[in-house]
């Protein structure tokens, strides 16, 4: 359920997740990504995300306690077999929350294409960018982020954001990417920063 949910798509046993867990879920629930923003269940999601960022032997611990717990509103619960988890979501949801607003900003103030780009030790481009893609749906996002030899961009929008990837990248060599119809995501070295990204912009305001 969790990876289906965070993957934006809605199963169709959602029902009978709702009935067993109703604590975490809500009666009125349209679409994966209102579950995953709107819900405690999305609060989990996006707690065990988060807390995969980390270092290996961390990402193991989590993964033996998530086979021990008897329901998922154990995560909720702080105890030493989950303390680093719960630890690990509050330093990278600070990080998170202050890159989020920021986006938001400059969402508010953008007409059809959002553009945001940041830096950091965090790559966190696919999270901004589905979070900002729900809550500016008629907006078109590029999120980029940018560190040292290594640069992404994601991309999400009701436009056939895949083509558009596809036709950018063919144009710079060493360019890679791909994705789905409404998510996308191209990778690229920083020195074509500008020329990659007002590329993209320009095939998205067409």
């Amino acid at each position: 359920m969790a990876g289906s949910i965070a993957d934006n798509y809605m199963p169709e046993f959602k029902d009978e997740f709702s009935k067993l867990y109703p604590e975490l879920w809500k009666k009125e629930i349209n679409s994966a990504f209102q579950a995953l923003y709107e819900t405690d269940f999305g609060k989990i999601i996006q707690m065990l995300a988060f807390a995969l960022k980390d270092r290996t032997s961390s990402v193991v611990n989590m993964t033996n306690f998530l086979i021990s717990v008897n329901s998922p509103s154990d995560v909720f619960i702080e105890n030493e077999k989950n303390s680093k988890i719960l630890k690990r979501y509050s330093q990278v949801y600070k990080i998170y929350s202050k890159l989020l607003e920021n986006a938001k900003n400059i969402a508010r103030s953008s007409r059809k294409v959002i553009f945001f780009h940041y830096g950091g030790d965090l790559s966190m481009s696919a999270d901004l960018a589905n979070e900002l893609s729900y809550r500016f749906p008629g907006k078109i996002i590029l999120v980029a982020y940018i560190k040292g030899t290594y640069a992404n961009v994601s991309i999400r929008g009701r436009i056939d954001v895949r083509k558009i990837t596809l036709e950018a990248i063919s144009n710079f060599e060493g360019a890679t990417g791909g994705g789905h119809k409404n998510a996308g995501s191209i990778n690229f070295v920083p020195n074509k920063k500008e020329e990659i990204l007002n590329l993209l912009k320009s095939y998205l305001k067409k």
